[in-house]
Order: structure tokens, then C-alpha cells, then sequence
């Protein structure tokens, strides 16, 4: 179902893209509004991706992995995942996990204060550092 939303050179779905995809999966406008291309969306509902709500926001996740397993040195596999480690499968190999956003270019508005803003931090360290070198006491 998902060839006849292809779209060649096109960014996101446009409304009709959603309206299928929405039907064929049953995901919220914030998950469909994420989306880059029609083959993104085919990848996640052939990987049997299921939507949940994570700290407020409607995510994507793999529903087969236990966050309560525990690995042979007794860590969990949500303490593994927030240490930046692979949770594990039932058979205790590691699953890759790949996180995806979505990528707004929203830092483009705000670089001229970003760049102010560290040159003033440079500048400040630069004074305290030389301030501490030329005090006497």
C-alpha cells in the first residue's frame, strides 16, 4: 500500500500520504507530521513500531524488548539504555536501537545570539584567566 505514496524529491507526506498512513497504522498527526517519506513510514510499520506517549511526546517504539531484563551483571535494560548501552534481546545479545527525530532547523534564526554568546563566554574566561595571573597580593 505504500508504493502509491511515493513521492520522488518531496520532504515529509503531504495530506493524502497521511490519511493512508494513518489508516494503515492507526499513528497520531505529531507521528505522521515526523515522518520524511512515505519509505520512512514503510520501514517503521514493517518493523512492527507501535506508538506510545514518552514523557509527553507521541513516540515510536519495538515492543519486544523487556525493559526489566537483566543482564549477567544485573543491570536492566532501562539502566542499560539510559548509560548510552543496548538493551538485550530474551537470548542476551545486544538489539540495535536507532533513534530518529525530527531535525527542525530552528538554530538557523537564533546563530547570531548563539555566536554572541559564546564569544562573550571566550572573552569573559579570557579576562578571569588573566586576571588570576596579573592580581597581586
Amino acid at each position: 500500500e505504500y508504493d502509491i505514496l511515493n513521492s520522488a524529491n518531496q520532504e515529509g507526506l503531504n495530506d493524502s500520504q497521511k490519511e493512508t498512513v494513518e489508516r494503515i497504522t492507526g499513528w497520531s498527526d505529531e507521528i505522521l507530521d515526523a515522518l520524511g517519506s512515505a519509505d520512512e513510514a514503510s520501514i517503521y510499520h514493517n518493523a512492527n513500531l507501535t506508538e506510545s506517549n514518552i514523557n509527553g511526546k507521541e513516540c515510536l517504539i519495538r515492543n519486544d524488548i523487556d525493559l526489566n531484563q537483566k543482564d549477567e551483571d544485573g543491570i536492566s535494560n532501562k539502566e542499560r539504555m539510559e548509560r548510552g548501552r543496548p538493551p538485550i534481546n530474551k537470548n542476551g545479545e545486544d538489539i540495535t536501537v536507532s533513534i530518529k527525530g525530527r531535525h527542525d532547523p530552528i538554530i538557523v534564526p537564533r546563530a547570531v545570539v548563539v555566536v554572541e554568546a559564546m564569544a562573550a563566554i571566550t572573552i569573559l574566561d579570557a579576562m578571569l584567566e588573566n586576571m588570576g595571573t596579573t592580581v597581586q597580593m
